[in-house]
């Protein structure tokens, strides 16, 4: 059966999972330039900073980047351009004024979390230096959003690629000449570039505040972006808790070293979905909010969104759990082997993401915000137990089965509350569709238990390829996807 929601979910995913792709081959450059100059604790010590310098700037955000595209996607649709211009103004003095204060907040806790996170002060100056990036951020991040409001989908994803190769350029220098002491100048680097390529295209579009309104005029105006950021900031705040104290429980248990190990395995496990998860941000969501009154045209889009995005997410899963070797030591570098069982772990807890993420979207359509936030703290709060419980049974290992259990118990919960605001159900496609993507992968990693080397390798490519198949059937029948046509007619008319 075909609708024009699995095919406009196809093209979402491929249009944003263009720019995605080049992006994260960038960053996985990155982070194989990181490993093999600094090793595991280089990586280890790159991902607390970034968590930290996150965690800081999603608060000091207040919600404000979600929200202001709603409010600019709105202003758009009036057809007025100057309450256009009047809300890029709001939105960018809004961003402005609070990579400020947290910039300010990151500056006067330098020291304080580098006791709390490395036991010492050692490294208060790097993370005062480091605190430029959640000013830059912030900024970047209000000039995103203008841009995602006027619905220039392409200026974003070309912004996104661009401003990532330059700053892996500016970075992968910094890191070749300074070593570890260059790692918080290459952020720096990475965040000026986010700032200067948005704010080129952004004056393109008319969003100067110069255009618009006076800074004291953009400011009042940007009060009512806060109302709507309420949720996203709450969501911001449990995610980069729980992320730092997950950090600092790995370090606690094992050392820098032990922490590059589950940065790497939550990098790649990540970077398999996030396509995906992304595409549900700009295509889905929109679609399902326009439904929100209608709970069965809400679970059917949630049912087709699930269907297509197991299958295209069951490949990179597939690969990534049976060739998690080859893989880590391709992107990473040999000392990273000991991080194989934790991305054949947390690549189960990624397929359950897929699964339970657009169901959680019904939440912020029907603006059950109390329902969202409970969802949301419940996730962090089990998957922080859960972790503290496996490093002391299993060690390191214990965290890609607490990483695996708590995605599934966040799944079962999201699920429960779906049921209450539109009594969701499972349709007997998704549901066959599901139970078969988590069969594969159990027989995926059942074969890398019982069997290794270049024969586990093997075994690998076949499920892969079994995958790749059973996903290609599921797209052809669904949207009339046809990956051989499409190939050999790209051929031929080139």
């Amino acid at each position: 059966m075909r609708t024009g929601s699995h095919s406009s979910i196809l093209k979402a995913t491929a249009w944003t999972g263009s720019s995605q792709v080049a992006v994260l081959v960038m960053g996985l450059m990155r982070s194989k330039l990181t490993a093999v100059l600094l090793g595991p604790g280089g990586v280890g010590l790159t991902g607390t900073y970034l968590t930290i310098a996150g965690f800081i700037g999603g608060i000091a955000e207040l919600g404000i980047p979600p929200s202001g595209v709603r409010a600019v996607a709105e202003a758009c649709a009036t057809g007025d351009e100057g309450k256009v211009r009047r809300m890029a103004a709001a939105l960018r003095a809004a961003m402005l004024a609070t990579g400020v204060v947290g910039m300010v907040v990151a500056l006067v806790l330098a020291y304080p979390v580098s006791v709390m996170t490395f036991g010492s002060g050692e490294r208060w100056v790097d993370l005062a230096l480091l605190s430029v990036t959640v000013l830059l951020a912030n900024y970047a991040s209000g000039q995103r959003a203008f841009l995602q409001g006027m619905q220039r989908v392409r200026e974003v994803a070309q912004c996104q690629v661009v401003s990532t190769f330059a700053g892996l350029m500016v970075g992968g220098v910094l890191l070749w000449v300074f070593g570890e002491r260059g790692i918080v100048a290459a952020l720096v680097a990475n965040g000026v570039a986010a700032v200067v390529v948005f704010g080129r295209e952004t004056r393109r579009g008319g969003g100067s505040v110069e255009e618009g309104a006076s800074w004291r005029e953009a400011l009042r105006d940007s009060k009512g972006l806060l109302a709507l950021g309420a949720a996203f900031l709450f969501q911001n705040l449990v995610l980069g808790v729980g992320g730092y104290w997950s950090r600092v429980l790995i370090m606690g248990h094992g050392g820098l070293d032990a922490l590059g190990l589950y940065t790497a395995a939550w990098t790649l496990s990540g970077y398999a979905v996030q396509v995906i998860l992304a595409a549900m941000g700009s295509d889905f969501y929109p679609r399902l909010t326009a439904v929100a009154g209608e709970s069965e045209a809400m679970n059917r889009l949630v049912n087709e969104q699930i269907e297509m995005g197991v299958l295209l997410a069951t490949p990179a899963l597939c690969g990534m759990l049976t060739l998690a070797p080859l893989v880590l030591g391709l992107v990473f570098s040999r000392d990273f082997s000991g991080a194989v069982p934790l991305v054949q772990l947390m690549s189960f807890g990624a397929s359950f993401r897929v699964v339970a993420w657009p169901i959680g979207y019904i939440m912020l359509a029907r603006s059950r915000k109390g329902m969202f936030m409970a969802s949301e703290a419940f996730g962090a709060v089990c998957g922080l137990v859960l972790l503290a419980a496996g490093l002391g049974w299993w060690g390191l290992n214990g965290a890609g089965v607490a990483a695996a259990v708590s995605a599934f118990l966040f799944g079962v919960f999201v699920w429960g509350c779906a049921r209450v605001v539109t009594s969701f159900r499972f349709s007997r496609r998704s549901l066959l569709i599901v139970i078969g993507h988590w069969l594969l992968l159990g027989v995926g990693y059942g074969v890398t238990r019982v069997v290794s080397g270049v024969p586990g390798m093997v075994a690998g490519v076949a499920l892969t390829t079994a995958a790749v198949a059973g996903s290609l059937y599921g797209l052809n029948r669904m949207v009339g996807f046809n990956a051989w046509r499409a190939l050999t007619g790209r051929w031929r008319r080139s």
